[in-house]
């Protein structure tokens, strides 16, 4: 299969070999190249190497295919205006709904922004408790170094003061 394409096969013999019209030409763009769930523009256009076509050219090309559609959805939301309209209308009502759900949002915002400082001042109690058990701690090896010293002390006055001072 050739990856050219030379316009449409009922052009006469003559209209062929008549001038520049017959040059081989990529195939047109197809919709169905861009309506894959997984299209990838990048890949897309690496895709394009092997067509021998300019920028300037595959951009009109896309010009042209958004226009196409844009006219296309016109056309559609016209065909189909009465049923455009209704949606509006099916909508209508909605407001209520959308308030009354963030009425119950607000609610839950200001729950969560409860308990968020009830568990910073917790955060806070507790370190700060840990803070006085350390300092507790730190105090009570400081005691037992001042009881060991003292004991050392009345130590040395014992053998200082001998066995003629009892």
């Amino acid at each position: 299969m050739s990856r050219f394409y030379f316009g449409d096969s009922s052009e006469s013999e003559a209209e062929v070999n008549d001038g520049d019209d017959y040059l081989p030409f990529p195939k047109p763009l197809s919709r169905s190249s861009f309506t894959t769930p997984d299209f990838d523009p990048a890949k897309f256009l690496s895709s394009l190497s092997n067509r021998h076509q300019s920028l300037a050219d595959l951009q009109t090309e896309l010009r042209d295919m958004s226009q196409s559609l844009s006219k296309e959805l016109l056309n559609l939301v016209n065909d189909n205006y009465q049923d455009f309209l209704s949606l509006g209308t099916a909508l209508k009502g909605g407001e209520e709904r959308v308030e009354e759900i963030r009425a119950v949002l607000l609610g839950f915002q200001r729950d969560v922004q409860s308990v968020k400082e009830k568990f910073e001042n917790r955060t806070a109690t507790i370190k700060g408790l840990l803070d006085d058990k350390k300092r507790l701690r730190s105090d009570i090896a400081i005691g037992y170094y001042l009881l060991d010293i003292a004991e050392k002390i009345e130590l040395l006055e014992q053998k200082l003061m001998g066995p003629s001072g009892r």
